[in-house]
């Protein structure tokens, strides 16, 4: 039985072990997946565990291979003003193109790419590309449309953003007063001061900051305020049935009203 310093603890009891040998590496197997999976916690070797320790190890290795080959796409959900219907803006969202599982969900890359820091260079990808496309609606006479683009929590707290950004529109002509950044509620909340500085020198650029997920990440009213931002995006679990639970309705008008009042 190994032991680690947080407590976490991985059994090797299983039938089948011929050795010593063995029994260290089921019990780092059965010690990884406890610390993946619970804190402070423990987990008993099994077989299933191996096969996903290396499923995960094959994967690290596909997506680093990604990266270094291109194979990504960006998507472009379209924004539409409720008002006039046009299409107004759009947000860009990453898909991996895998030669054998076909196009794969960030949902089951991204988190693995912030693991690993994997999610660095891929997010650099992503605005640099993003922008890209934005210079090039802006010679098709599509300049109005503004693009919306996700910063992942590790990127935006490991990387130099508006640094990165302010490359990414001098390289490819795009302007920054038609792109958007996206940090979701919980990133903001992770270190106050830096947030607000980073917020503050992407605004100076004239870039707009939209905060996503919001409703999740219990925001002071008092942060609130003091975070330089244009957008508020409610949550999805609060506006999924807003048109069917009067509880979704009363939740989403106050922080409506809130947003009114902050401008």
């Amino acid at each position: 039985m190994l032991v680690c310093r947080n407590r976490v603890i991985g059994s090797a009891l299983s039938t089948g072990v011929k050795g010593a040998s063995d029994m260290i590496t089921h019990a780092k197997t059965a010690m990884h997946h406890a610390s993946i999976n619970s804190s402070g916690g423990y987990a008993p070797y099994d077989e299933n565990m191996q096969a996903q320790v290396l499923a995960k190890v094959a994967l690290e290795s596909e997506l680093w291979q990604a990266i270094k080959d291109q194979n990504f796409e960006l998507f472009y959900q379209p924004i539409l003003s409720l008002v006039s219907g046009e299409i107004i803006a759009c947000e860009a969202l990453i898909r991996w193109q895998h030669p054998t599982r076909g196009t794969v969900s960030p949902l089951d890359f991204i988190p693995l790419a912030e693991e690993i820091g994997a999610i660095v260079p891929l997010g650099e990808w992503v605005i640099k590309t993003a922008c890209a496309q934005q210079s090039d609606w802006q010679k098709m006479g599509f300049g109005q449309i503004q693009v919306a683009i996700n910063v992942s929590a590790v990127q935006f707290l490991q990387s130099d953003i508006p640094q990165i950004i302010s490359q990414a529109l001098a390289e490819t002509g795009a302007s920054a007063q038609k792109i958007k950044v996206e940090i979701t509620e919980s990133v903001s909340l992770q270190d106050v001061d830096f947030t607000i500085n980073t917020l503050q020198k992407l605004r100076a650029q004239g870039i707009e900051i939209s905060m996503d997920d919001f409703g999740t990440g219990y925001s002071s009213l008092s942060y609130l305020a003091r975070l330089p931002i244009n957008y508020l995006k409610v949550d999805q679990a609060f506006v999924a049935q807003i048109n069917q639970q009067d509880n979704s309705r009363e939740l989403v008008s106050p922080i409506l009203a809130m947003a009114k009042c902050l401008q």
